[in-house]
């Protein structure tokens, strides 16, 4: 009996050792890189990790670039699928449905490192129904309800300071508050109404922001004589640097009867002090959902 026990427990530790000799496969994966088509709407985007799976099997959430490894050998799939800040919320990095996942063919060997270059375009059954990127010099915005500045927006060449210049062309959207507004309030809202799905379905706006001021972004609506604002999220001031941003209107949307059209608004007020002239700048708004 004593030497089955002796065996056994060799058996274990033998079986233990093995396993923890047995060198794993890794992979480097490089940050997402983007692209569009001008009638998209740009090519801006803020892929912060993904998801990832080798063949069939989900292996993590990561921020990259990372290297991980892997108990794969031999060619396989990798497929990685782009997620984002949505609603600006940190820890709330969620799949971008309207992103196309990488999918890339890799031959693994243990011991050593295969890379990744991950690479993303919009989906083809994408549906985008409005964008402005101001580079007609046209805006399809207008004064807000709530508006007190003499103008909601003025376009900006690309060459002015604080407008978008990630295009190298173009114009933005811009306002700058004057002196001695504290209190004031910027809001624009979309001159059209939109039709969006609702019951559920995701609604994403899109746009770049730069901002010395808190922003709201929401819908408005009219039901039963009704009109209705409602905030979706509210973006921190960015400073001088602009920032992209995803919103999804799913939740305040979603409630609304089918053939119920809303308009979006973006707004904020001046709180800093009166010798300030805080500015806001936009550009690259997109609203869309998957057809």
């Amino acid at each position: 009996m004593r030497f089955l026990i002796l065996c056994i427990i060799s058996i274990t530790v033998l079986s233990c050792k093995k396993k923890e000799v047995e060198i794993p496969s890794y992979i480097h994966i490089e940050p997402f890189t983007f692209t569009a088509a001008d009638a998209q709407g740009g090519k801006t985007a803020n892929i912060t990790n993904g998801q990832v799976f080798i063949g069939n099997t989900f292996v993590g959430d990561y921020e990259f670039p990372i290297t991980i490894p892997v108990n794969v050998a031999g060619d396989t799939v990798v497929s990685i699928f782009p997620s984002v800040k949505e609603n600006g919320i940190s820890n709330g990095r969620k799949v971008y449905k309207l992103y196309e996942p990488h999918k890339e063919q890799v031959s693994l060997k243990r011991g050593l490192v295969d890379s990744v270059k991950p690479s993303s375009t919009y989906k083809q059954n994408v549906n985008f129904v409005w964008i402005e990127d101001f580079d007609d010099n046209a805006i399809s915005m207008e004064k807000g309800l709530t508006n007190s500045l003499f103008d909601s927006l003025e376009t900006y060449p690309f060459t002015a300071t604080d407008a978008f210049k990630g295009s190298g062309k173009g114009f933005s959207g811009g306002v700058y508050f004057p002196v001695n507004s504290v209190g004031f309030i910027w809001e624009a809202i979309t001159v059209q109404e939109f039709l969006v799905p609702k019951k559920g379905k995701d609604v994403y706006v899109e746009l770049d922001l730069k901002s010395d001021i808190a922003i709201n972004i929401g819908v408005i609506y009219n039901l039963n004589n009704v009109l209705t604002q409602r905030d979706v999220v509210t973006f921190f001031p960015t400073g001088d640097v602009y920032k992209k941003l995803y919103i999804n209107l799913e939740t305040e949307v979603s409630p609304l009867p089918d053939d119920l059209k809303v308009r979006l608004f973006f707004g904020g007020f001046n709180f800093t002090d009166s010798a300030s002239t805080p500015k806001v700048f936009i550009d690259n708004l997109k609203l869309a959902y998957l057809q």
